[in-house]
């Protein structure tokens, strides 16, 4: 199988790579601006270049025909534009990682499937709860997807929440672990927090590679079950930081729900309820 990946050089992208190159059968093409490769596997090979710089990226790639092309860095409609005008029958099946922030103004403690339809965003009213730069962002992956539902293309469409992890350089991990703030959570403490843990994310996307129908559509929500802010710290004082990355892996999602996923049992047994969807 012959994958084309942009942005897997650092944190869950590079160990999503590592994972799928332990599949020999399994031809690996990373494009990045650096050239270091970071995973040093002989399946998988370095394509030095801007994400943007097509001509440069044929010369290297020539003609090869991928099974998938995994896009961890399309931030906007005209990124996702630019490989489907450029690869056009060079690909079976492409999978984009966007945000469950598409949502915007819909309610994270509701629970929201693929087929919620996405209200007009009124943005005088979002700028109240978010920052200007996170409605830009929300914004600009809604219009890729838009863009990918009414292309003939295949597609996977995978909207995640946070990611946390260990070697997270974003540092939203370390930010979660270390706040300390007791005030905040007592007032707080009712409140739902939802996040995906990183080697949740590597399995899925192994599942996915192994089994997506290419010639499908799809559209995934993907975070861990919502948990109180009370009861995530409580879990963390009572079993330390780094066993918090400790987890199982779960399943892929057999139905719409955004939280339907296991976690790890003796964290689950003491802090989670598991609902059943329907």
């Amino acid at each position: 199988m012959k994958l084309l990946f942009l942005g897997g050089n650092r944190f869950f992208g590079k160990k999503i790579i590592f994972e799928l190159s332990k599949n020999y059968k399994n031809k690996i093409y990373l494009i990045n601006r650096s050239n270091k490769k970071n995973i040093k596997k002989k399946n998988i090979y370095l394509i030095r270049s801007d994400r943007n710089d097509f001509n440069l990226i044929k010369k290297k790639i020539g003609n090869i025909k991928f099974d998938f092309i995994i896009d961890n860095i399309a931030y906007n409609e005209q990124d996702v534009k630019n490989i489907f005008f450029n690869f056009k029958s060079n690909f079976k099946h492409y999978i984009f990682t966007s945000t469950v922030m598409t949502y915007l103004d819909e309610s994270l403690t509701k629970v929201c499937n693929e087929n919620t339809k996405k209200k007009n965003q009124s943005i005088e009213k979002l700028k109240k709860v978010y920052k200007k730069e996170e409605i830009k962002y929300a914004l600009d992956k809604l219009k890729a997807e838009n863009f990918l539902i009414k292309n003939k293309k295949n597609f996977t469409i995978l909207r995640l929440h946070n990611v946390i992890g260990v070697n997270d350089f974003s540092k939203k991990s370390l930010k979660l672990l270390n706040f300390n703030n007791s005030k905040f959570i007592n007032k707080n403490s009712h409140k739902l927090i939802q996040f995906i843990y990183d080697q949740d994310l590597i399995f899925i996307f192994k599942k996915l590679i192994k089994n997506l129908k290419k010639d499908r559509k799809y559209i995934y929500n993907v975070a861990n079950d919502p948990i109180s802010v009370k009861d995530f710290y409580n879990i963390r004082n009572k079993y330390g930081k780094k066993n918090l990355f400790k987890n199982e892996a779960f399943p892929l999602p057999l139905n719409n729900l955004i939280n339907n996923h296991k976690i790890k049992k003796k964290i689950k047994n003491e802090f989670y309820k598991f609902k059943k969807n329907y």
